[in-house]
């Protein structure tokens, strides 16, 4: 009896409990399967200041592009490294909706993203922009309960991100040449070390060179001279003046001496852009040397006795110093020319083909300590019209420096041709050839092969 009573009881009181129950049963809905309107906005590139931007409506993929070099770096928080960064922001959420739901991003919660309004709901979230770009898909849930009532929405929303930047390969130049546009200085690389040397300049801050500029050719990873459109940046030591870049002439550009910045040691680097590629030089020591005495030359003459230009064609011929068995700068003279309508001059040192035939140009150069003037004997120009004739295609050159103290340079390949100068130890030479123990030089003279190197 007692057993039966105790049944009894206990389903009395599962009936009095069902009624409690039924009160907190909530009402549920669920929405999926949406179309929104979405757009995507990086922070904005740091040039502009113009974000890029797109949008996107009755979707559910959107495509950013974006250009990564532009874009500026956003603070993204206090314990995370400062990247760059967009954000997607996705309305059209159910209109019931408050900014007291909670957001999930792939099931992590996103705290401050929804508001809503009365074109409906709004969720912003950040997204990391990448060099490479990506592809990614990702799961928005909007829950709220009230009234009784939970709503859930989930949305599906893909992004893809596209970095627009172009990027260059990065590749290595080459100095072949450098030198300075007076006697005031003379400026030569050997190895890793670039010499300016200033002619009985007592200090860095004196007078007499504050104008003189250097000029550098340049090579490319071939040490080929670069034929497309190239443009060179300058630095602390060499300077151009009121623009950070210029782009070379026939390989080569002309630098001013920043002299505020040409103490012993300066570490100094070249660097290049084309179209296509960015170039950079090895990293050179400047090495300034003051009071120098000039060395006589004991003469000059042409590198060459004859050369053939066209009508419209520049040509720079190359002087040397008999003593020296180095370029001199010396001025070339025109007006001495049997037929003076065929050239003229385009500056001091270079001269241009203006009319069909023959004439002969001299040089002439003087010393600034002992101020020697020499000059050197006529060289025959032929001037051809366009088209007419192509000068001979000259081999290829490489560069060597001396390893003796004194080494005779000479007319012919052998001690029984007459000296043309003499070089000394660290001058860079230009060699086209070596045979019989003899290298050929691009001026076409010779000297003994086993006292030079690379």
């Amino acid at each position: 009896m007692k057993k039966t009573l105790a049944i009894v009881l206990a389903l009395v009181m599962v009936l009095c409990m069902i009624p409690a129950m039924s009160a907190v049963v909530t009402e549920t809905k669920t929405i999926t399967d949406k179309s929104y309107a979405i757009a995507a906005a990086s922070k904005g590139p740091t040039v502009s200041g113009k974000a890029a931007y797109n949008t996107a409506t009755n979707a559910n993929s959107i495509e950013l592009k974006y250009d990564f070099e532009d874009e500026k770096v956003d603070a993204t928080g206090r314990f995370t490294e400062d990247t760059k960064m967009a954000e997607i922001m996705v309305t059209g959420f159910d209109g019931d909706f408050t900014s007291n739901a909670a957001v999930t991003i792939d099931g992590k919660k996103l705290d401050n993203a929804f508001a809503g309004n009365t074109a409906g709901g709004v969720v912003v979230f950040p997204v990391e922009l990448t060099k490479a770009g990506y592809s990614d898909t990702f799961l928005i849930q909007v829950t709220e309960t009230k009234d009784g009532k939970t709503m859930t929405e989930t949305a599906k929303i893909s992004v893809k991100l596209v970095n627009t930047a172009a990027y260059k390969d990065a590749k290595t130049a080459y100095i072949t040449d450098i030198g300075a546009s007076d006697n005031t200085i003379d400026a030569y690389i050997v190895g890793s070390k670039i010499y300016l040397d200033f002619v009985n300049s007592k200090a860095a801050v004196g007078t007499g060179y504050s104008t003189t500029t250097v000029k550098f050719t340049f090579a490319d990873e071939n040490k080929a001279a670069f034929t497309g459109i190239t443009y060179v940046a300058d630095n602390a030591v060499f300077d151009l003046t009121g623009v950070d870049e210029t782009k070379l002439d026939k390989s080569a550009a002309s630098f001013t001496i920043n002299k505020a910045n040409i103490d012993n040691g300066s570490k100094v680097t070249f660097e290049l852009e084309t179209k296509s590629a960015f170039y950079k030089t090895k990293e050179y020591t400047v090495v300034s040397r003051f009071e120098i005495k000039e060395a006589d030359p004991k003469g000059i003459y042409f590198a060459e006795t004859t050369k053939t230009i066209a009508m419209g064609e520049e040509y720079t011929p190359v002087v040397m110093g008999v003593a020296t068995g180095k370029k001199v700068d010396a001025t070339i003279d025109v007006t001495k020319a049997v037929d003076k309508q065929v050239l003229d001059n385009v500056d001091y040192n270079t001269i241009i083909g203006t009319r069909e035939g023959v004439a002969y140009i001299t040089a002439s150069y003087s010393t600034k300590g002992n101020k020697q003037t020499y000059t050197a004997s006529s060289m025959k120009i032929v001037v051809t019209l366009p088209g007419e004739s192509v000068p001979p295609v000259e081999p290829a050159a490489t560069i060597y420096y001396v390893t003796c103290r004194n080494l005779n340079v000479r007319k012919g390949a052998g001690t029984s041709y007459a000296k043309a100068g003499m070089i000394h130890r660290g001058d860079a030479v230009e060699v086209v050839e070596i045979k019989g123990g003899w290298a050929k030089l691009a001026n076409g003279t010779y000297v003994c092969a086993k006292y030079i190197a690379k």
